[in-house]
């Protein structure tokens, strides 16, 4: 009967490995020749692109539904998007995000929960 428990749970731990999907995300940032990266906390990797000529493409692959995270060099703020299949566009100079309509939402909830920070500290 153990036997049978353990093969189950091994089973079981093989079938729940998460979906891996492409994501591209193209973007634009006024700041030509920075670093811009893109940060999947989930898989603790980070993939890297510059900005030329006022844009930038990263693409790869995470788990499905991901929440990925897109930060420039120079600013504090980082935009985020779920992997959903869909590719997105940031634009670093405004923080918006276009792509998905879930992606579009979280964006702007992503702006309105943590825009009043900046002002807060002293």
């Amino acid at each position: 009967m153990k036997k049978v428990l353990f093969a189950a749970a091994i089973m079981m731990a093989a079938g729940a490995k998460a979906q891996q999907i492409n994501f591209t995300v193209n973007g634009v940032c006024d700041d030509n020749g920075i670093t811009v990266g893109l940060i999947d906390y989930q898989a603790r990797k980070v993939l890297t692109g510059k900005v030329e000529n006022g844009k930038f493409t990263i693409s790869g692959t995470a788990e499905k539904n991901a929440v990925l995270n897109v930060k420039s060099e120079k600013l504090q703020w980082m935009t985020p998007f779920l992997n959903d299949g869909t590719p997105v566009t940031v634009n670093l100079n405004d923080t918006t995000v276009t792509g998905s309509a879930q992606n579009e939402r979280l964006a702007r909830y992503d702006v309105e929960m943590n825009g009043p920070y900046p002002k807060m500290s002293v």
